[in-house]
């Protein structure tokens, strides 16, 4: 049988990694689409630059549905972490006595 070993310091550090990334992810889509709307608002658009804006633009509710797991998922890491210190914590105590 194997032994589980569950680090909170680890499990946090990818928590507290995974949450700027997401953080990073937003601000990049929130750029792009900034620069989409920009374009497709533009006097000179072209009917083709239109399409390629109305194409991109119907993906951003699933970028925005993306960026939210990672962020929950971030965030399940870091609560998962505190859940496993306390856990430790209660079973060290209950050891000691």
């Amino acid at each position: 049988m194997g032994t589980f070993v569950a680090a909170p310091e680890i499990i946090r550090s990818y928590g507290n990694k995974i949450v700027g990334l997401a953080e990073e992810f937003n601000t990049n889509m929130n750029s792009l689409y900034a620069t989409v709307d920009k374009l497709a608002s533009s006097d000179y658009v072209s009917p083709e630059a239109t399409v390629l804006a109305n194409r991109i633009k119907a993906y951003k509710m699933d970028l925005v549905k993306i960026r939210n797991v990672m962020a929950s998922y971030g965030a399940f890491c870091q609560g998962t972490s505190n859940d496993v210190e306390t856990n430790q914590d209660t079973l060290s105590e209950d050891m000691r006595g």
